[in-house]
């Protein structure tokens, strides 16, 4: 009698990301332009880098506090968030809003999308698109952004 072996699976596993994409392909959401799917992807990954960036900015800011003499310690610089703003982005893939954070002091400057920048170069479109394509999820999009700024 012969022995039965388990066939592996040619199917390779699939992030959740890639599960979204193709689900929402199949149901029939166009892949670029406004309300796209990749449109979506490239707009939730800036958000959270943005998010990240005025992060450390503000931490960096908080190292450098200098406190009075005074018994009360009242920290003389207190640049702190500031609520956020929207502004329209185009990019090869469609247009879209962009929330972006601001702080109190306005010191924030972006490194990724610059203060005034409503277009998106193709070369960073691509590369975001490309570390999805490769399953990273935004945590680690954000860790490996430091290669990628290119605007």
């Amino acid at each position: 009698m012969k022995k039965q072996t388990k066939r592996k699976s040619r199917v390779p596993e699939l992030t959740p990301l890639q599960q979204e994409i193709i689900a929402s392909i199949r149901s029939g959401k166009s892949l670029m332009g406004e309300g796209g799917v990749l449109t979506s992807v490239i707009k939730g990954a800036l958000e959270a880098v943005l998010e990240g960036e005025l992060e450390s900015h503000l931490s960096v800011e908080g190292d450098k506090r200098v406190y009075h003499a005074e018994p009360t310690l009242v920290p003389s610089h207190t640049n702190r968030r500031n609520g956020k703003s929207t502004k329209t982005m185009r990019s090869e893939h469609g247009t879209f809003e962009l929330v972006t954070p601001r702080d109190r002091e306005s010191s924030f400057d972006p490194q990724l999308v610059k203060k005034r920048q409503t277009v998106l170069t193709d070369e960073l479109d691509s590369k975001i698109l490309a570390l999805f394509g490769l399953g990273m999820s935004y945590a680690e999009n954000l860790r490996s952004r430091e290669g990628y700024v290119c605007v």
